[in-house]
């Protein structure tokens, strides 16, 4: 029985874990911080904001070349940033579509 005790604990420490890791909205990769406030400025010719960061989701806008947005966040492992735009919409954009000013 001593045996078996500290695996059941260790099973559902990660079962516990694996369940709050898998609470999101579903999407790839959230948001892991909004303390960055970064502003950015959109390289592309039209840089797409996406309502989640990945290319598959809805884009809920362009921003032109050369306008300047605002860096809330990174999501997956730094490839996307969650922005602000001048209008305050918010959304995913692709990290090659921007660079620092």
């Amino acid at each position: 029985m001593r045996r078996v005790l500290p695996i059941v604990v260790l099973a559902a420490g990660l079962a516990f874990a694996g369940a709050a890791f898998a609470q999101t909205s579903g999407n790839v990769g959230t948001n892991v911080g909004n303390s960055i406030n970064q502003p950015m400025v959109v390289t592309a010719d039209n840089g797409i904001v996406r309502e989640a960061p990945n290319a598959t989701a809805h884009i809920r806008t362009m921003v032109p070349h050369g306008q300047t947005v605002t860096m809330i966040g990174t999501a997956n492992g730094g490839a996307w940033a969650h922005i602000l735009t001048a209008s305050g919409l918010d959304g995913y954009i692709d990290m090659v579509q921007l660079a620092k000013p």
